[in-house]
């Protein structure tokens, strides 16, 4: 349920990488005093998710790698742009950087401790 083996696919690490994006944009309004609503925030890359990733997912693509997370990243950045009428591109590097880092440590845990098979001990 949690993998496609035909692409790689793990919506474990999908997920995961929802739950940081959607803690990086709380922590942003907090630090920033955001006027804008987390729906405000969050919509630009969740519609680009929920056209990007199905798209990669069809393509035979692994839609939970993180170059694929990566790009929602930078398309859903560059959605929020143009919808505000404004480029911030330390916004943008922040954003990329932190996750980057978050999705990579995901993945690194992932790899060490998640979806092992059973030792038989």
């Amino acid at each position: 349920m949690w993998t496609n083996p035909e692409t790689g696919t793990n919506l474990r690490l999908t997920a995961g990488d929802f739950a940081l994006l959607c803690l990086f944009i709380l922590q942003g309004m907090r630090s920033h005093d955001s006027s804008a609503s987390f729906g405000e925030i969050l919509l630009p890359f969740a519609a680009v998710a929920a056209l990007l990733l199905p798209a990669l997912h069809y393509g035979g693509r692994d839609t939970s790698s993180l170059p694929a997370w990566l790009a929602v990243i930078v398309a859903g950045a560059a959605l929020r742009f143009t919808l505000n009428g404004s480029v911030a591109p330390a916004f943008l590097a922040v954003i990329t950087g932190y996750t980057f880092a978050t999705s990579g440590l995901l993945r690194l845990a992932s790899e060490r401790w998640g979806n092992r098979p059973p030792s038989g001990r």
